[in-house]
This record gives structure tokens, sequence and C-alpha cells, in this order.
């Protein structure tokens, strides 16, 4: 993460305790091993510098970041979140503009604990390695190839996430961002179980060296481009023609619903249909899709454009109105390969529909795993 010192430590460099001049040392460490994005003013590194109550090799960090201040003091404006380091304030985040500061006090470095790269934390460690992927590609597009993304990835172990999260947020001794599946079948939908309680400890806690992100979609996997979908599962015997329903939807006006298809499940027209009392945005984002069918906009068989068309399902028990199939296969670990792989090939072929909830995980990824590998010393 990006962690800049304020200028108002060199008024208490004299009075500073042992437990800060260990902070102070812990990182210079962590910046020069690369786990964390470390930012000072000028005249603040050359006191620092000079200090004796700091290591050789961090005089030495500190200097090497007073002659490259000019070159890195843009990453300011580089990033949506960081942290000011003070002395003596409370811990708390601070909106500025469209962008959050994380205000702490210099003592919560004191342990080498606090210093390690922020933690990554979501249901499973293949949401972690797909939403890294995601993170360096973001990036890329940003210009800042160089700038590492350094994360600690945790898995909440799906239905325990919450649990893990509150562990880590009663310790209070690391930086943590935890991402999870929103499972709402509409943008209004219910949450599923496991973003309701780890929303509820986030609320609790208030935590100020602590994120949420709650994907704007259903799942994760709703994020992955339709070129990922194509090139995997297009001309598999099994796959193939829910790919060409899931890669249309966009194209017919109803892209919300992409983002809210379940893919693992899969889609019966039945589904739909048979729905009671539903709220409006459910009209908004699955009318849409039966009136496609109706409209034969979508590839689906004759059967299912029959039953759109009559808005009720003709045989309830054994509908075969399919319109994707459930897909079942590791496609969050398929997905980290092809970013990968070929990851910005990847970014050109993702539907507008999913530019922000994909923007959003990235972006908190890359904010709170910012870290530099030119700070070595």
């Amino acid at each position: 993460m990006l962690i800049h010192l304020d200028d108002s430590l060199r008024s208490h460099l004299d009075t500073l305790t042992g437990g800060e001049w260990d902070a102070l040392n812990n990182l210079a460490l962590a910046a020069r091993e690369g786990n964390h994005f470390l930012l000072a003013p000028r005249p603040l590194t050359e006191l620092l510098a000079l200090r004796p109550q700091l290591g050789i090799r961090e005089r030495a960090l500190y200097r090497t970041l007073n002659a490259r201040y000019t070159t890195i003091a843009g990453m300011t404006s580089q990033v949506q979140i960081w942290v000011r380091v003070s002395h003596n304030i409370i811990a708390e985040q601070v909106m500025i503009g469209q962008s959050r500061e994380i205000r702490l006090p210099l003592s919560f470095f004191s342990t080498t604990t606090a210093v390690q790269p922020a933690i990554l934390l979501c249901e499973n460690l293949d949401d972690c390695y797909l939403i890294y992927e995601m993170a360096r590609i973001l990036a890329r597009t940003l210009g800042l190839g160089n700038v590492r993304t350094v994360v600690d990835r945790r898995a909440g172990g799906g239905a325990t996430t919450a649990d893990v999260a509150e562990d880590i947020l009663v310790a209070g001794d690391r930086l943590l961002v935890t991402i999870v599946d929103s499972d709402r079948e509409t943008p209004g939908g219910s949450l599923g179980e496991t973003a309701r309680t780890t929303r509820r400890v986030f609320s609790e806690r208030s935590p100020a060296v602590g994120e949420l992100v709650i994907i704007q979609g259903r799942e994760l996997e709703n994020l992955l481009p339709d070129e990922f979908y194509r090139s995997e599962f297009g001309h598999h015997v099994d796959h193939g023609e829910s790919v060409d329903v899931i890669t249309a939807l966009e194209a017919v006006g109803c892209g919300v619903a992409r983002l809210h298809i379940d893919v693992k499940e899969g889609l019966k027209l039945e589904a739909i249909l048979s729905q009671e009392s539903v709220p409006d945005d459910f009209v908004v984002v699955w009318g849409l899709v039966v009136v496609a069918v109706a409209e034969r906009r979508l590839p689906v068989n004759e059967s299912c454009v029959a039953c759109a068309a009559a808005g009720q399902c003709a045989n309830p028990q054994a509908c075969t109105c399919l319109l994707t199939g459930a897909n079942r296969m590791n496609l969050l670990a398929l997905g980290a390969e092809a970013w990968r792989e070929n990851g910005l090939g990847l970014l050109r072929t993702l539907p507008h529909c999913l530019e922000s909830a994909f923007t959003e995980v990235a972006r908190a990824a890359f904010d709170w795993g910012c870290a530099a590998s030119l700070q070595s010393a």
C-alpha cells in the first residue's frame, strides 16, 4: 500500500519513543523488501537518513527516498486509498474528494507484523489469485506496470469468511481488504449469507485499517470477459450453447443479466417465468431476457421462444428450456491463468456492463497491494 510519512513527524523526532523508532525502521524494511510503497517528503527523509536510532540499511533507504522523491511523489495521484502516518493521531479513514486516506499513528507500525503486505481475504484462494491478476492488468492499463501488487492472500473458507475477517480486525495489526461475492440475483436483490455476515462484521468493527468490497454482480465468475468464455468453452460439447447466450446478453440489451446470471448453476427459462411477486428490478433484469428470447434475439431453441412468448412454462415438471447449462469447472483458476497469459487482450473484450464491477475489484486489490520494486538500498 502507499504509505506516506507526514512531514509533521519532523517536529517530533527528538521525542519519539523506542517503539516509534522501531516503526520507522520497520517501514524502511517494508519498502526495501517491496511490501509497500513508502513515500516521505525530502525535509523529513534528510533528517531520517542521519538518525542513529535507525539501522545503517534503513538510513540508506531513507536517503534513497530523498533522491527519488521527484520521481515517486506522483504516485499519490495514481491510487485512490493510501495511508498517512503522523504522530499520536486517532486511527481513522477520511474521504478526500473521491479518494480515501487512512490516518494512522506511527506507533501502529512498531511491530514487524504491521508492515507485512496487506491481507487480501476472499472466500477461497482461487478468488485471490484471479483478483491478483486483475489488479496487475489494471496497473498496466494505468501505465504503472513497474508498480508491484503485493498481497498476503488468504482464504476465508466461504461461510467462515466473516469469522476470519473479524479475527484479523480484532487483532488490529494488519491492513486488510476483503472481497466477497454478493450472490445477488438482481442489483437490488438480497445479499448472500457470506456477504451479509461479513458486512455486519465490518460495520460493527468500523475498521480504520480495513475495507470490504462486495462484488457488484452475482459472483466473481460474472466478471470474466466474454473472450474467456468463448476461448475456453465456445466449442465445448456441453457448454458451447451456454457461451452463445452469455456472450450475447449485452448486445441484446440485457447487460445487467450478464452480471447476475448464475454461471455455475445454469439457468432455465422456467426459473424466471415461475417467479411470483417479484421486485421491480427483477422484471427489469430478467423480463428483458424473456422478451429477448421471445423475439429470437438470443440463440435458444424454439420451445424456449414459445414459452417466453406465452409468459409461462409449457412443462414446469420437466422444463427443457435451458438458457445456460451448469458449468462447475474451476472457472476462477482457468480465468487467473487466462489473465496471466493474455490479460490485455481479454480486457479489450470486457463487456461495457462489466467494466465498473471489474474496475472496483481490481482497483481495491491494486491500491491495498501497491508496492515498489525500485526502492531497494
